[in-house]
């Protein structure tokens, strides 16, 4: 299996006599379409930034806080607040603990975190959206 520091200079496209003299930034992101109703529609996006590393990291200590007892695939937090998908037979205190613990996972890591809300002033229109977004680190204290 490759790691992903091998994978990246594949990705993007430049020769390594380029691609070793620039600085190669990748996004992972979240998008959630969180409006409550179609004339409230907001869409948030999430990101957090960080070195390939610090990624790494992420990856391997959720995968060991999601298959702790009772174990899940994967967390969503609609269903561990409502109870249900892969929550269904825990207790309001056992996904409250695995929240807990996740949560707990990206505050030890650093990151940059960084979030947008783009909301349209009218859905029904041409109308522009407002964008608000921003920044913090995930060590800064809150």
């Amino acid at each position: 299996m490759a790691r992903v520091s091998q994978i990246v200079p594949h990705l993007c496209g430049l020769p390594s006599r380029l691609r070793y003299s620039r600085l190669l930034v990748m996004f992972r992101c979240f998008v959630d379409d969180s409006g409550k109703d179609s004339s409230e529609p907001v869409f948030v996006l999430g990101a957090w930034c960080g070195p390939v590393s610090a990624m790494e990291m992420l990856s391997d200590a959720w995968d060991v806080v999601l298959n702790q007892s009772p174990r899940i695939d994967y967390y969503h937090h609609t269903e561990a607040a409502a109870l249900v998908g892969c929550f269904k037979n825990f207790t309001i205190h056992q996904a409250t603990a695995k929240t807990y613990a996740l949560a707990q996972v990206i505050r030890c890591i650093r990151f940059t975190v960084s979030s947008s809300r783009l909301i349209m002033l009218n859905i029904n229109s041409s109308s522009w959206p407002v964008l608000s977004t921003s920044a913090r680190s995930s060590t800064e204290n809150s």
